[in-house]
């Protein structure tokens, strides 16, 4: 009997780390939606008047005075390797490749700094303050993860829109131009502005669909731009083309939803391993084992 409160106590230890799990959960996925909102809303050129004063950019200016004194002494390759990482994530206006070393340097400094005032282990403290020279890095493969996934999702409808509006009789341009007042903001409706407005300053729609290409770095836009403009340079009918493309992105769209849903599963296995099991085996054992301790 002296066990029941135990194992009502044990129970709600259950239901208390369920509930984190659900509440962490939630909170990632909003993350991740405030994240698209902001690389949609620089992708469409959206910017706050009055930032100059704020801290974030005098902490920016500060990492790129760092950066452009590091910069020099390091192999030229290692910068220029964070260029595709930085256009991928659509930062090449508020970010550089020097920048990003200057971020490195300084989040390595202050953990440094952190670690030993907490520590008072020096080799130990050096050894975790590696770990944030990563963090940049991490943080701009999510950016670009993002604004990707973004444009992956947007793509398949976005090409059955222009499909429909090209064997309408529309030209392609005037297609994504009509396609923009339809389009949620976001990455992909933020090249195309982009699109039409390098091609109103006199660049060939292939060089303007093909830079769009190289920006986003995704596999799926690079074969509509090259589609695109190969119609173009033969003189094809654009209609079969985007259509042949559309359907190709439903298929990819359709195979990376059961992809997901086969893996599913197998991502479900550490979170019930490591919070579900251990609490029902406390909740099942507990009581037997606290019997069992004052039994003997």
């Amino acid at each position: 009997m002296s066990a029941a409160p135990v194992a009502i106590l044990l129970a709600a230890s259950a239901s208390g780390m369920a509930a984190s799990l659900l509440a962490y959960l939630l909170l990632r996925m909003r993350r991740e939606r405030v994240l698209s909102a902001r690389t949609a809303a620089r992708a469409a050129g959206d910017r706050t008047e009055g930032d100059g004063n704020g801290i974030r950019p005098r902490l920016a200016g500060i990492a790129l005075r760092i950066g452009e004194a590091v910069s020099p002494r390091l192999p030229p390759r290692w910068v220029s390797r964070y260029a595709d990482p930085i256009r991928r994530a659509a930062l090449t206006e508020s970010l550089t490749p020097q920048a990003v070393w200057g971020w490195k340097v300084a989040g390595a400094l202050v953990a440094f700094a952190a670690f030993v005032a907490v520590s008072q282990h020096f080799l130990l403290a050096l050894a975790l303050s590696t770990g944030a020279l990563f963090l940049p890095d991490l943080w701009l493969k999510e950016q670009g993860d993002t604004r990707q996934q973004a444009v992956l999702r947007q793509l398949p409808d976005a090409l059955d829109l222009w499909t429909l509006m090209v064997e309408a009789g529309l030209s392609f341009d005037q297609s994504v131009l009509r396609s923009l007042e339809r389009m949620k903001t976001g990455p992909l409706s933020g090249e195309m502005r982009r699109f039409l407005a390098e091609v109103r300053m006199g660049s060939s729609r292939k060089d303007a669909l093909l830079a769009a290409a190289e920006r986003v770095g995704l596999p799926e836009f690079s074969s509509f731009a090259t589609s695109v403009a190969e119609a173009q340079r033969l003189g094809a009918t654009m209609g079969p083309a985007l259509r042949a493309q559309a359907d190709q992105m439903r298929l990819r769209r359709t195979q990376r939803a059961e992809k997901r849903a086969q893996e599913a599963p197998i991502r479900l296995l550490f979170p019930l391993i490591a919070f579900v099991m251990p609490t029902v085996f406390i909740v099942l054992f507990g009581p037997i084992v606290l019997a069992l301790m004052k039994t003997f």
